[in-house]
């Protein structure tokens, strides 16, 4: 139990730190519903793996915002640290800003 809640902890300290700008090209988006309580949210496939855009994602939103990427096309993505540690990361990673290239 201890050991789970700290890595959560880690976890929400790397994700709200040390952000950095990558670019990326996306290969595809896909809505996803999100967890039992949560809003949907875009998941991007892309050159620097899977991505969770939620920022600006809602329910009346979603399909909008996840037709705004072209596949095949470079977008700058603000992510978190945890972004240059894949394989140890549950889930995918958070964008917490884009632009298009």
């Amino acid at each position: 139990m201890f050991l789970t809640i700290a890595y959560m902890v880690v976890l929400f300290v790397m994700d709200s730190t040390g952000r950095q700008w990558r670019r990326c090209t996306v290969d595809s988006t896909e809505v996803r519903p999100g967890s039992r309580f949560g809003s949907p949210y875009v998941q991007l496939s892309t050159s620097c793996g899977k991505l969770a855009l939620d920022k600006g994602v809602g329910l009346d939103k979603a399909d909008e915002v996840a037709r705004e990427f072209t596949p095949g096309t470079g977008y700058d993505f603000k992510l978190a640290r945890t972004a240059r540690h894949p394989g140890w990361w549950l889930g995918d990673t958070t964008v917490h800003d884009w632009r298009r290239v």
